[in-house]
């Protein structure tokens, strides 16, 4: 539950992110705003070769991209925000937060493992070369 909800409980003392302490700790503030969230995005964009923009899957789903880069990049968003999600709870419970190209390095690691999956679904060379040069 998130630091907000808990501070609207009563539960909590501040509603403050644990990640950055800038703002309340929101959905939208922790997967968008957060400083620490978006230096990950940002570190995953560069991994990728993509400009840093604003990303989200609402965003993937309208580019027109072919069905396996979209499935690649909507994974590659879910990894970020879970990893994300694993480092707010890190921070609460045992008041410590990775450095941020450690935890990217992990989410390349799990997305590299996929990629053998992702490589074996796809039809097209043109995808598979794409897939191999993000992930092999």
């Amino acid at each position: 539950m998130l630091k907000s909800r808990l501070h609207h409980l009563g539960i909590a003392d501040d509603d403050l992110c644990v990640l950055c302490g800038l703002d309340a700790e929101t959905y939208e503030h922790l997967f968008k705003v957060c400083p620490y969230s978006h230096l990950l995005m940002g570190c995953l964009m560069a991994f990728l070769k993509m400009r840093r923009i604003e990303v989200d899957l609402h965003w993937v789903h309208w580019k027109p991209w072919a069905k396996v880069k979209k499935l690649v990049m909507n994974a590659c968003i879910q990894a970020c925000w879970y990893a994300t999600w694993q480092q707010r709870n890190k921070a609460r419970i045992e008041c410590r937060v990775s450095r941020p190209q450690n935890v990217i390095n992990e989410v390349v690691l799990v997305l590299r493992m996929r990629a053998a999956f992702w490589i074996s679904h796809s039809k097209k060379r043109s995808e598979v070369d794409w897939i191999k040069g993000l992930f092999v």
